[in-house]
C-alpha cells in the first residue's frame, strides 16, 4: 500500500492523513446558516402554541426570508433567552445571533445562541 501511495520519491501518506482531517474540521459547519449582528428592531409575542416569542432584526437576514427570528419554547434556557433577549432591546443593545432556518415553521429562523453587544 505505501508503495502505492509513493510518487517520485515523495510520500503521500502524510498528505493523505492531512487531508482526512481538514476535511473532517468541515463535517458539520453548516448546522448554523447565519449569524448576524444587529439591533432588535421588534419583539412579537404570541400564544404559547404559536410561536411564543419572536423578534426581528434591523439588519437584513438572507437565510430567514421574513426575517422572523424565534425562540424555540421547548428550549430548556427558553426563560433566560427570553429575558434577556427583552434585556437587550429595553437597553439598545446591539445583539450577535446565530441560527438555522426552521424546516417546521417556514420562513422563519429558529435561534441557537447570541450575544448581547
Amino acid at each position: 500500500m505505501e508503495k502505492l501511495l509513493t510518487y517520485k520519491k515523495i510520500n503521500l501518506l502524510p498528505c493523505l492523513g492531512c487531508l482526512l482531517i481538514l476535511t473532517s474540521c468541515f463535517v458539520g459547519t453548516t448546522a448554523n446558516a447565519g449569524q448576524y449582528t444587529g439591533h432588535i428592531a421588534t419583539l412579537f409575542v404570541s400564544a404559547p402554541n404559536n410561536l411564543p416569542f419572536r423578534i426581528t432584526l434591523d439588519v437584513s437576514t438572507p437565510d430567514c426570508p421574513l426575517n422572523i427570528l424565534f425562540v424555540d419554547s421547548g428550549n430548556s434556557n427558553y426563560q433566560t433567552y427570553v429575558s434577556t433577549l427583552l434585556l437587550a432591546y429595553s437597553l439598545g443593545k446591539s445583539i450577535t445571533v446565530t441560527y438555522t432556518p426552521s424546516t417546521t415553521y417556514g420562513s422563519y429562523c429558529s435561534i441557537n445562541e447570541f450575544s448581547v453587544n
